[in-house]
Order: structure tokens, then sequence, then C-alpha cells
């Protein structure tokens, strides 16, 4: 039976009260002071919650991102804020970065950016979530490079690597990539010579984090990964995850995962309908007989930002007890 690891992924939701003072704090009603002492016990809690559950790695659940890519505004020169775009078909929105000159990481900075935006100061193992350079690339407006494959390559040597780093010298032990874009807009197939920077960028990052023991993942969601999953599963990379709301298990039969860890993305995370625990435990066996991983690591299929506070606390609940139950056998 393979190793059962269970953790979140991306944005966790964020509290009524932590809503309500990020807005009163946007309209000058509170401080900043007061912003950051809520959003800090909206952390706390959401590690003892982690820790009540029993998950593997600790998330922080980048409660204070706004979304996944405006934190680098701040550390990285020549980006620059654009317009709101739609989050896929979700009612969220990000703010589409614009590459205006080439990238460059204000190192000087990078202590303080990383105490802002990750907290890994709690015991325990921590996992820290960010935009694969695929991803990056694609959403991104460049006027700078103007070449898809030169900012997949600029983005993970400059920035990505260096606060890679600087992570795994804070305790975080499992770094993952989001990817939601390569399995829906673009394929393998359609862009070869972005698929093929992704490669070469995952290679680097990969030989400078493996030095640091640090787990690498690229987890795929909102999309079919049957497609992408012959490539990915030959990346430099620890761990693929599968958005299994998108992806039919029968479809993955001839997949080798025996040396791979999966990421199964077995709960809904843009459902507030909460899953019976039964049938996640006959799911998650299926995907044991089926594909047979290294290690298999339960998780949403998504970011829980999607839906209220309260139903993601009861799908983080699930997560544990799902995976205390192949923990015991």
């Amino acid at each position: 039976m393979a190793e059962i690891n269970a953790f979140l992924t991306g944005l966790y939701a964020r509290s009524e009260s932590l809503s309500k003072a990020t807005q009163d704090h946007d309209r000058g009603r509170v401080s900043a002071e007061q912003l950051t002492q809520q959003r800090q016990s909206d952390q706390d809690q959401l590690v003892e919650l982690q820790k009540s559950a029993h998950l593997t790695y600790l998330s922080d659940g980048l409660l204070n991102w706004q979304d996944l890519f405006r934190p680098f505004l701040e550390i990285v020169q020549g980006l620059e804020a654009g317009p709101l775009v739609r989050f896929f078909d979700n009612n969220t929105f990000y703010r589409q970065p614009v590459v205006a000159a080439p990238l460059h990481l204000r190192r000087e900075n990078l202590e303080t950016w990383l105490s802002q935006y990750f907290q890994t100061n709690a015991r325990g193992a921590w996992k820290a979530s960010l935009p694969s350079p695929y991803f990056f690339a694609q959403v991104a407006h460049d006027t700078a490079y103007r070449d898809k494959p030169k900012l997949i390559e600029a983005f993970t040597e400059i920035v990505l690597t260096p606060i890679a780093e600087q992570l795994a010298a804070r305790g975080v032990k499992f770094l993952q990539l989001q990817e939601p874009w390569l399995v829906t807009c673009n394929s393998v197939d359609a862009a070869p010579a972005d698929w093929r920077a992704l490669e070469k960028a995952i290679g680097t990052l990969g030989k400078n984090i493996k030095k640091k023991n640090l787990v690498l993942g690229l987890h795929t969601y909102f999309g079919d990964a049957a497609p992408a999953l012959g490539p990915l599963l030959e990346l430099d990379i620890d761990a693929v995850g599968i958005d299994f709301c998108e992806t039919d298990l029968e479809n993955l039969r001839s997949f080798d995962f025996a040396e791979k860890e999966l990421i199964c993305g077995c709960l809904d995370a843009r459902n507030s309908w909460v899953e019976d625990e039964a049938i996640i435990v006959k799911f998650v066996e299926r995907v044991q007989e089926t594909l047979a991983p290294r290690v298999l690591s339960l998780s949403t299929n998504a970011d829980l930002e999607f839906v209220p506070e309260p139903v993601a606390r009861r799908k983080v609940q699930l997560l544990g007890r799902v995976a205390a139950q192949f923990s015991s056998k």
C-alpha cells in the first residue's frame, strides 16, 4: 500500500471576520495593525485546524495574498499591475501581471517579503504554493521579452528559484506549483516551444531545490489532466496533481505512477456540498488500485477560497478523517 499524505492546496477561504476587516481597512475604517491581527488570528486557527486533522504538511492558506500573482509586484522589479481578469470560470479575479521590463528580484527585500507572505513559524512540516512558470507566462501581458519560452525561463531562474531556496531555509518541505492553464487552455501539443521551456525550467528549479531536500510538485486543476499526463509524468518533479472532479480515473489506467507521488484532488473546492466520507474512501481505494502511486496525497481539487470558510473547514476535517482510515490499515 502506498504511503498516504493529506494537505491543502493554494489559497484558503477567508472568514467573514477577515473579509470584513479587509474591506474596512480599504475604506479607512480599521488600521493596518488591526487587519494584521485579524489575519494572524485566522492563520493561527487554520494551522490548529490542520494539526487537529493530522494533515501531513501545514499551509498558511496564503490568507494575505489577494491572488496568486499580486505579491510578486512588491518584490520583482519589471512587474507592474495590469487590469483585473476573471479567474477562469470562477467568481474571483486576479490582477494581471504586466512584464514591462526584464525581471529583477529585489533580493535586499526578500527576507521582509517572505516574512510578510509566508507563515512558517509554527512547529511542523510546511508546504508552500506558487504559480507554475508556465501558468505565469500564459497569463502575463509581456512587453519586455515578447517570447513565452524566454519569460518562463526568466521567471524560473530569477524569481522562483531563489524564493524556493529561501522557503526551504525557513522550514518548507513541499513546494507545489499551481498549474491550471495546461489542462484548460493549452495542450502540450498546441504550444510545443512553451512546453519545452517548462521542461527546462522545472529541471533548473528541481536541480537547485533538491539540494535543500524540498519536495517539488506540480498540481493541475479545473481541467482534464489525461491528455497532458504522459509529458507531465516525465517532468523532473516528485509529485503530479490531478483534479479528479474533471478527470476520469478510468482514462488514466495506462499511466505509470510507480516513481511519482500523486496529489489526488478528490474533494471539490468549488462546491459547498461536503462529500460523503464513505464515497471518498471508496474512490481513494480505486485510485490506489488503478494507479498504484509511490505516494498518494489527498487534497482538494483546487483552492478552498471558492467556498465559505465554514464549508472549507469541514472539508479539511474530512480530508483528515479519510487519510486516517488508510493510515490505520
